[in-house]
């Protein structure tokens, strides 16, 4: 096993490492750099393209077109919402994918286009309808290993229908960098398709100039180009930030002046934003947790076992041979037959990193990224009964930050009063703004504490 990273007495872990002298040195370029798109970079790249293009990532966000489906639609595929006593179908009319709202006694009540198939259909996809540029979710997706129709995550229970807007926070982790129009929280000018390689690379526009002109430098330092960010050589820490961007689920909150759009692969991520997961009593596992569960692992504290250690996202996971994977686990437990009941030949994914249904999503099962010795009663998911804190990733001390993420919490995902009860012991310490304090009484529905401000 290697052993060789060990967190050295007094020293952060090294997950939390920044190097701020050598990262100035490889961001220098984002200062003068614009975003070109994923197809300029096919020019140089085509093989990388081709391969990427088959990948999850990139079909995360496609125009609804009968080209860009990957699933079937059928009038008979019926959703029912038990709550509202409503029921929903797809079907295509020449190019445009129409969902229709009709009751039990089939009167239709409402007809929609879809304008965005969300998701990539490996695990599920969902459909977006545009009106006037503001940008909503339908009531549909389907559920491809459960191949199942129902309603999306969250909107069981509820009276949402076509009401759900899409923000730049949900748009940010599925397709390129959106333009949203200033002052809208779902308007916008401009989507791009699928998550681009300027996601992970940072924008190209002074590499693809320097290329052309047979004028690409390396910093002697860092051994890095100058004009573009290779995750591959930033250290582990600043390659996990690019991952925890979008592959850690809990509540995201911004540095007061800052957006979900500012991060740039290479800069470090709590720059920008920090991503707050509930303490719970029990494990619960959650579908976007990919980051948090790893980094639970032996293998990621002590042997600094990031994503890309054994996923490489320039191909599709489904195109991987499961023996791979296996393979990287026995290239660092070399002594594996050692261990009674081991044999280089047995699956060490589905002992230490079983599949599991996600307690928030669904019809759907993934890989559990907790790389651990099981116990003899096997994994169990377990719904939590109680909040017992946040946990924030990365690390802030922020406590005006940490007080926006209970708040955020609570008004969107728990309603747990002690989530409150936590908020409110960080204003008593910290200092914060009129609209933090506002919004803190506002979900404690203290009424005339609001007046007496105004």
């Amino acid at each position: 096993m290697m052993n060789s990273c060990r967190r050295q007495e007094g020293r952060a872990p090294w997950w939390l490492q920044r190097n701020i002298q050598l990262e100035r040195r490889w961001t220098a370029f984002l200062d003068s750099a614009t975003y070109v798109g994923r197809e300029v970079c096919k020019n140089c790249h085509a093989d990388i393209y081709n391969s990427f293009m088959q990948t999850e990532m990139a079909n995360s966000w496609r125009i609804a077109h009968p080209s860009s489906a990957l699933i079937k639609y059928s009038r008979d595929s019926i959703i029912v919402d038990t709550f509202l006593n409503l029921h929903y179908r797809l079907f295509w009319a020449d190019s445009f994918l129409i969902i229709e709202e009709f009751t039990e006694a089939n009167l239709i009540t409402r007809r929609e286009t879809v304008d965005f198939f969300v998701g990539s259909a490996h695990h599920t996809q969902s459909h977006l309808w545009q009106v006037n540029g503001y940008l909503y979710q339908a009531p549909a997706t389907y559920y491809a290993q459960a191949k199942k129709w129902d309603l999306p995550p969250g909107f069981h229970g509820t009276t949402t229908r076509f009401n759900r807007p899409i923000m730049p926070e949900c748009i940010s982790c599925h397709s390129d960098l959106p333009v949203p129009v200033q002052g809208s929280i779902n308007k916008y000018v401009h989507i791009p398709e699928g998550i681009g390689c300027e996601r992970c690379h940072g924008p190209a526009s002074l590499h693809v100039k320097h290329a052309m002109e047979g004028n690409l430098q390396r910093d002697p330092q860092t051994g890095m180009l100058t004009d573009i960010i290779n995750p591959a050589k930033l250290p582990p820490a600043y390659q996990l930030q690019i991952c925890i961007r979008c592959h850690m689920q809990g509540v995201s909150v911004t540095v007061e002046g800052k957006t979900f759009l500012d991060f740039h692969p290479g800069m470090w991520l709590p720059e920008v934003m920090t991503t707050c997961l509930p303490v719970l009593d029990y494990d619960t596992f959650l579908m976007a947790s990919h980051v948090e569960r790893l980094m639970k692992s032996k293998c990621f504290r002590i042997g600094k076992v990031t994503c890309i250690t054994c996923h490489n996202p320039h191909v599709s996971v489904r195109k991987v041979p499961r023996q791979t994977f296996i393979q990287k686990c026995i290239s660092c437990h070399e002594n594996v037959e050692r261990i009674p009941g081991h044999s280089s030949q047995l699956d060490c994914i589905s002992c230490h990193m079983p599949t599991r249904a996600p307690v928030d999503i669904p019809h759907v099962w993934i890989t559990d990224h907790w790389i651990r010795i099981p116990d003899k009663k096997g994994v169990k998911d377990n719904k939590a009964s109680s909040v017992r804190g946040l946990r924030c990733i990365p690390e802030t001390k922020d406590n005006i930050l940490r007080l926006k993420a209970y708040l955020k919490m609570y008004e969107r995902f728990m309603n747990d009063r002690s989530l409150l009860d936590s908020a409110r012991q960080l204003i008593n310490v910290s200092i914060p703004s009129i609209r933090e304090f506002i919004h803190y009484l506002f979900l404690k529905e203290e009424w005339d504490s609001i007046i007496a401000i105004a």
